[in-house]
């Protein structure tokens, strides 16, 4: 496991920690509840040892089924998944689900992602930093 993102917030004498894990072995990145027990408690008792009158909350999970790429490493991790992505395409910004089809280098070719087999599919290829932003993709 890592820890996929960090927020601290502060109000006075109080502290609210924030801490979201990733597991880095599982082709979803999901961590289960047990695993975010685990590290809650161990981290609490660091901070209880090494901080004893603190004033503070620390809330622990996983960033969710439709978590937040970090780009450009996400995009091989989750390659296998259906993702929503925000990108430069001939210099207009668009936004669409898709699926990887190939990563050569820093070349993507993506085919837009549907449930259904469709007779005619978009394609795009860009470079991974045509990429804006972009998340994964709960089909239901």
């Amino acid at each position: 496991m890592s820890i996929y993102s960090l927020e601290l917030k502060s109000k006075g004498d109080y502290q609210l920690i924030v801490v979201c894990l990733d597991h880095l072995e599982n082709s979803f990145g999901s961590v289960s509840l047990g695993e975010c027990e685990s590290f809650s408690h161990a981290l609490r008792g660091i901070l209880d040892t090494n901080h004893p009158d603190s004033n503070f909350t620390l809330q622990v999970s996983s960033p969710g089924a439709e978590r937040e790429l970090k780009l450009p490493g996400d995009l091989v991790r989750f390659s296998h998944l259906p993702m929503k992505l925000s990108f430069l395409d001939e210099e207009k910004k668009v936004t669409e689900v898709v699926k990887i089809l190939k990563i050569e280098g820093e070349v993507l070719e993506l085919e837009r992602y549907t449930k259904k087999k469709s007779k005619t599919s978009r394609y795009y290829q860009l470079r991974k930093t045509d990429i804006i932003k972009g998340n994964l993709y709960l089909d239901i």
